[in-house]
């Protein structure tokens, strides 16, 4: 399976169970990582950047929400802002989520709200748990933090050449 197949099913998702803006910022968000994701497999890092490109989606849809603008207006700066800890961790930035996505009448807790259902997959922490052996801790493919974080840094990484 390729990474943009799992993207372009939320995407798919998306069209049918969410506001309008929320389509919007899938679209904008395909349009930005088709062409330098075409051929990814789910493998590997694979799972990291379908967690990116969701991220990518729900940033533009927070910001685009906010600013009431378009997410094709929505600056590559305005996405790294999301990602600025301004002092504090990882998990400081899944608060400020958090209080975002609620500021726009998001119920976090709302399994029906298509936004805050995504919101809950990348919000999880997908490091290992504090009593794994030490063999899992020095796995270079162990995942660290929430899902959002690494896979937003991965898409925004030089590597990829994502500009917009």
């Amino acid at each position: 399976m390729l990474v943009l197949d799992v993207l372009y099913g939320c995407r798919a998702t998306a069209a049918v169970t969410g506001p309008a803006l929320w389509a919007q910022a899938w679209d904008r968000a395909l349009v930005l990582v088709t062409p330098i994701w075409t051929g990814q497999r789910m493998t590997i890092e694979g799972p990291i950047l379908a967690d990116g490109g969701e991220a990518l989606a729900l940033g533009l849809y927070l910001i685009a929400a906010e600013t009431d603008t378009a997410p094709s207006q929505v600056t590559r700066s305005q996405i790294e802002d999301l990602l600025n800890r301004h002092d504090g961790t990882g998990r400081d930035i899944t608060t400020v989520w958090d209080t975002r996505l609620q500021a726009l009448g998001h119920d976090l807790t709302d399994t029906a709200d298509p936004i805050t259902t995504t919101w809950a997959r990348l919000r999880r922490d997908c490091s290992p748990p504090l009593d794994a052996p030490d063999a899992v801790w020095d796995d270079s493919f162990a995942r660290f933090g929430p899902a959002f974080l690494q896979g937003l840094r991965y898409t925004l990484a030089p590597r990829y050449q994502l500009a917009f």
